[in-house]
């Protein structure tokens, strides 16, 4: 996805949790009236503090503070796993059904509205994590897959910006993409069809495009150890197209994964841990 189109998503989503939203409260409202109290009257009922000057001050103060969440908002994520998943009485199939769509929808919204904030410093929060790498052409090449941490040897991890930049091994920026997994640490297939080309995962939370030859300028054993650790790396042999780690959404997040078309065309798909 494009920045564009995460924002595109962001605002559809956006409306769709605040379109859900009186639903939500209806169906909790019966099980949990503690909803229908504002922000503060839950602040006051649990901070355990019984001068009403103190809460005041106190509430005041943690309106100044941008770490402070809406203990309302901490209340409706709770229910999820506690009506939801703890079989508790009190919801039927369709009320469960509805509310386990808001949930998902919830997510999404928290996951998106975060990343347009002011946060974008952090890793969690960048934007480059969730939108599609640069577009890499290979010509007649063997390309390989993988973490970059099983590349890049120890001693370069850092100078290398964590296989982000690759330029400290003479490696030009139009030879390779590196993008952030999102889930983290991951196995994935390599789909041509119903064909599959190869395995790969991750240890960093990161996923790379190279070149098996401009690897070996990298790091000269990889090739013997990728032969005892086939189920780490993918090749695709003699590969002439464009490769692009691409991001998309899904019900309960936001997803990558890496995308070849050329002499052969593949995908790849998460299949586990």
């Amino acid at each position: 996805m494009t920045r564009n189109e995460l924002q595109e998503a962001y605002k559809k989503i956006s409306q769709k949790r605040l379109d859900m939203m009186p639903q939500y409260l209806e169906i909790m409202k019966n099980i949990h009236p503690e909803l229908l109290k504002s922000p503060k009257e839950i602040f006051m009922q649990e901070c355990g503090i019984s001068d009403p000057k103190l809460i005041e001050d106190i509430w005041e103060l943690k309106q100044e503070d941008k770490d402070y969440r809406d203990p309302q908002w901490d209340i409706i994520s709770s229910l999820f796993y506690e009506e939801l998943y703890r079989d508790k009485d009190g919801l039927n199939e369709s009320e469960k059904e509805f509310v386990k769509k808001f949930s998902k929808v919830l997510s999404l919204y928290g996951i998106l509205n975060i990343e347009f904030g002011e946060n974008q410093n952090k890793r969690d929060f960048n934007i480059n994590r969730y939108i599609d790498s640069k577009i890499v052409y290979f010509e007649n090449e063997d390309i390989v897959i993988t973490d970059p941490c099983y590349v890049i040897p120890d001693e370069f991890w850092s100078k290398s910006g964590f296989g982000f930049d690759l330029s400290i091994f003479s490696i030009p920026d139009n030879r390779y993409a590196t993008h952030d997994t999102i889930y983290g640490d991951w196995s994935c297939t390599v789909y041509s069809d119903d064909r599959i080309l190869g395995r790969f995962c991750a240890d960093a939370g990161l996923v790379s495009v190279m070149s098996l030859k401009d690897i070996e300028k990298i790091n000269k054993s990889f090739e013997d150890w990728a032969e005892q650790h086939n189920w780490c790396v993918a090749v695709i042999e003699d590969f002439t197209g464009t490769v692009q780690i691409k991001t998309d959404i899904e019900d309960d997040g936001i997803y990558c994964y890496v995308e070849g078309k050329g002499s052969v065309n593949f995908t790849t798909r998460q299949t586990g841990f």
